[in-house]
Order: structure tokens, then C-alpha cells, then sequence
């Protein structure tokens, strides 16, 4: 569609990287790919990142600065934008303005997984997302979500119409499909990390994670003695206090085994999915779940929990297990090192599904359909 201009609320940029972030980056590269024309304007306090994180939109789109870096800017600086600017439709991830405005609204909503999963997440936390997050959907143009488990949280909880809810998966970047030295991959991250044969599990850090779980069947395995370590990365996004507590109480020999890295830039992220011997995600709740699909699309073998919007990648078979079972998990662990499971061709066979299924240019595709229906 030519002349289109759509705003970007991507304060999401500001902090550190989540599943949110990869949801907008993947659709608005691909959308900027396949509409040349398309003008894309994106409001965040750190517009230096928002530069850096989409190098590859035209110059003609525009990187805007909010005032506030709070939920002001709901009230001010986006009122403002959308003012001036007079964008066709607006984008915003679970929350857009109050009040009156000539703007066509896009809400996304990930998930509803603190309705859900309640014992997970405080009151007030609960209270006020529920408030904003219902009036925002009532009040969106098109409301669109990331897998059919959050559309039916959102029918179930909010008591909105089905057919009001669009399907917008997330997807896995083109750099996950291209060929790659597996051996390349290992080398590097020993010679940088001094890591070697790991597990892999990369994810926030927070009780429905369920770090605890994968943590505890490594200890039960005793993977140490023979020379498995485990990486955790990602940053203490929730009070996991009793995940924390047990990497504090590690010990001796076992402690230089498990890792923890914080934060990684999108390189040394792609060498650790490349280099790892298998790929764990236990979460028990996900709105959707990208790290799995990640590791898939490289050939890595993967074990993934199969729970809330992770049942839909029944396309890994064997590899799903029940995250409540920490049983199940040891055996499908030990049957994943010691080669039982994954034969080569499966493993190919897994990459091409997500790379047929989840694509950023099929998602961007079909939000412009939803798009082109309103503006």
C-alpha cells in the first residue's frame, strides 16, 4: 500500500531484550522489506538503539524521542506524535493511549499468562495490567496476539468476540536458516567463553521459567562428572528467589559447571545456539516462545516443555516433555546426549517446518491484509 505511515510504540527498546522486542524488530524489518514505500515512524526514549536495532528501514522512516520514560508518555508524548505527525494506524503492544484521537489503533497482546498463571504474579500487578490491557483491546481497530493459546486467554478472560482476534506468530530470523561450521561455532565459544559440550537454555529469569527444574535435573544427572556444562543466559527479569538461592549454594567442582550470563549481543547469541549439544526450554508458561523455535531452526537438538502456546510445536515429537515432570525431563536428557533421540533427518526435517511456518515476511504479509482493511 503506498502512502502509509504507521507509528511504533517501541518503548520496549529501552530495556533489556524480551520476547516483545523480537516481535517488533522481525515484523517491522520484514514489513519495511516487502512495502518499500511503507514510512515507518517509532517513538522510544533511546533512539540511538532503535538506529542501531533497524539499520535496515529506509531513511526516509523516523526515530522519535520521547520526554518521559514512564507511563506519561501515554499521556503526553504520544498524543503529540500522532498529532503531528498524522500516522494512517498506530501500533502498540498491550497499552495505547486514553482519550479520543483520529487514529486507527493496533493493540497487541502477547499473552494473559499473569491471569493464568496468578501465584506467579503480585495483586497489583494483576489488577492494573487487567484495567488497561481490557480497555486497550475494546478500544484497538484490530487486536492481534501471537498464538491461538493467548487469543483464546484473551476470548476467556476479557470476553471478547473470537473473530475479533487476529493471529500474528512471532518467527525466527533469516540468519537462523543460513549454513553454518557447527565445529567453527564450538571453538569459539570456548576460546571466548571457555565453555565446551553445554546445555543450552536461554531465557528471562522468573518463576514460570521454570530454571529451577532444568537446574535440578542437571545436579540429579550429575552431567558435571562427565564434563556437561550448563549455560543459563538471560537477565533476572522476576524475583526467582529459590533458582537464585541454589546457583548462590553451588559448590566446589559443580559450581564451574553451570553458567550464568546475563546479557549477550545478537553474534555471540547465534554462536552459543550454534555451538550447544542440546537445547533445553522448560518454561511452564510462554505466550509463545521463540527461544525454541531458534534453536530448532539451526538443527540443535531440543527439548521444549509442553504446556500453554508451546503445545503448538508438536512438530518436535519426542522432544516435548511435561515441565511438571522432572522424571520425564532427565530421561528425555539422557536419551538426547547419549543419542536416542533426533536422528540427523529429523533434525532437518524440524528446521524446515519452522522455517515454512514461521516467517517474519508470512506474519508481516498478513498484518498488512488487517491493515489495508481499516485504512
Amino acid at each position: 500500500m503506498n502512502n502509509l505511515r504507521i507509528f511504533v510504540d517501541a518503548h520496549v527498546f529501552d530495556g533489556p531484550y524480551q520476547g516483545t522486542t523480537s516481535f517488533i524488530k522481525g515484523l517491522y524489518t520484514a514489513l519495511a522489506k516487502l512495502y518499500p514505500k511503507l514510512e515507518i515512524l517509532m517513538g522510544a526514549n533511546d533512539t540511538a538503539n532503535l538506529r542501531e536495532e533497524f539499520s535496515r528501514l529506509p531513511n526516509y522512516c523516523k526515530f522519535i524521542k520521547y520526554t518521559y520514560k514512564t507511563w506519561l508518555r501515554y499521556f503526553y508524548d504520544i498524543p503529540l506524535i500522532l498529532k503531528k505527525y498524522k500516522p494512517s494506524i498506530a501500533h502498540f503492544q498491550y497499552i495505547c493511549p486514553p482519550g479520543q484521537n483520529s487514529t486507527k489503533y493496533i493493540v497487541t497482546i502477547h499473552d494473559l499468562l499473569f491471569n493464568d498463571f496468578p501465584e506467579d504474579f503480585s495483586i497489583s500487578y494483576r489488577f492494573f495490567r487487567n484495567i488497561f490491557f481490557k480497555k486497550s483491546a475494546l478500544k484497538s481497530d484490530i487486536l492481534t496476539t501471537v498464538s491461538q493459546y493467548s487469543k483464546k486467554s484473551i476470548v476467556r478472560h476479557y470476553g471478547i468476540e473470537n473473530d475479533r482476534i487476529s493471529v500474528i506468530p512471532n518467527a525466527v530470523s533469516d540468519r537462523y536458516f543460513l549454513d553454518y561450521d557447527k565445529e567453527k561455532a564450538k571453538r569459539f565459544i570456548f576460546n571466548k567463553y571457555g565453555i565446551k559440550n553445554y546445555i543450552l537454555y536461554v531465557s528471562r529469569i522468573e518463576p514460570r521459567k521454570n530454571h529451577d527444574m532444568l537446574l535440578n535435573s542437571y545436579l540429579d544427572l550429575e552431567l558435571w562428572k562427565r564434563g556437561i556444562p550448563l549455560v543459563f543466559i538471560g537477565n533476572c527479569a522476576g524475583k526467582n528467589n529459590k533458582f537464585l538461592w541454589m546457583l548462590k549454594d553451588l559448590t566446589g567442582r559443580i559450581k564451574g559447571f553451570i553458567h550464568h550470563i546475563d546479557q549477550l549481543d545478537e553474534n555471540d547469541l547465534l554462536e552459543f545456539y550454534r555451538g550447544a549439544s542440546l537445547f533445553i526450554y522448560p518454561s511452564k508458561a510462554e505466550g509463545f516462545g521463540i527461544p525454541p523455535i531458534e534453536a530448532t531452526a539451526l538443527g540443535i537438538k531440543t527439548l521444549c516443555s509442553n504446556r500453554t502456546a508451546l503445545a503448538d510445536f508438536g512438530f518436535l515429537n519426542s522432544g516435548l516433555f511435561n515441565p511438571y515432570d522432572i522424571d520425564e525431563l532427565k530421561e528425555k536428557i539422557i536419551m538426547a546426549l547419549d543419542d536416542k533421540l533426533f536422528p540427523e533427518e529429523e533434525l532437518v526435517d524440524i528446521s524446515n517446518h519452522v522455517k515454512l511456518k514461521y516467517s517474519w515476511e508470512k506474519s508481516a504479509s498478513t498484518f498488512m491484509k488487517l491493515i489495508e482493511k481499516v485504512v
